[in-house]
């Protein structure tokens, strides 16, 4: 007899049969230690479990299965991702810490490339960046207001943004690289 939790993704209620609910468990944990103190970690990890959610959703429609199942958590964390560790471009599994729940390789992948450009973010980095203006438009709302009470860190934090941008290391409210230049 197999245990079912049933858990709050996204504003949504799952029942999630034991195996899965451990993936689950297993995936927020390592992303929460990856972040860290990341400005942007509340959010960041309220987009990831919405879109765990909103995949999970997508394959009930295929099934009619009540509980969620390893096999489709799996499935559902492989499109989400990983999050990448703040201080190392490498990435580790989320199964690096339970090895009873590893995921494949082809399963899996780093967080894709933002769809914001470049050129965008940087000009409005670079004539309104004081006002967190880049910021907003990426979607980091909370940290575009912190950059529009403190006017940029009195110019610090934008101009490190700018650098940020040029480098290729700035990142949207998903936690996704904005890399292309148009």
């Amino acid at each position: 007899m197999r245990r079912v939790i049933t858990v709050n993704l996204g504003g949504n209620a799952f029942a999630l049969d034991e195996d899965a609910y451990e993936r689950l468990r297993a995936y927020v944990s390592i992303t929460e230690s990856r972040l860290g103190t990341n400005p942007d970690r509340a959010e960041i990890l309220s987009d990831l479990e919405r879109a765990v959610a909103e995949h999970i959703v997508a394959e009930r429609g295929t099934t009619d299965a009540a509980v969620v199942s390893d096999a489709a958590m799996q499935s559902a964390l492989g499109k989400v991702g990983t999050v990448e560790h703040a201080d190392s471009a490498d990435t580790v599994e989320a199964a690096d810490a339970r090895p009873a729940y590893a995921y494949s390789s082809a399963s899996t992948s780093t967080l894709a490339e933002s769809e914001y450009t470049r050129v965008v973010v940087l000009l409005l980095c670079l004539f309104v960046g004081w006002l967190g203006v880049h910021r907003f438009f990426v979607g980091k709302i909370g940290t575009g207001v912190l950059q529009l009470c403190t006017l940029g860190g009195l110019g610090i934090w934008a101009f490190i943004d700018l650098i940020l941008i040029i480098c290729g290391e700035f990142k949207d409210k998903s936690g996704r690289k904005i890399l292309r230049w148009a």
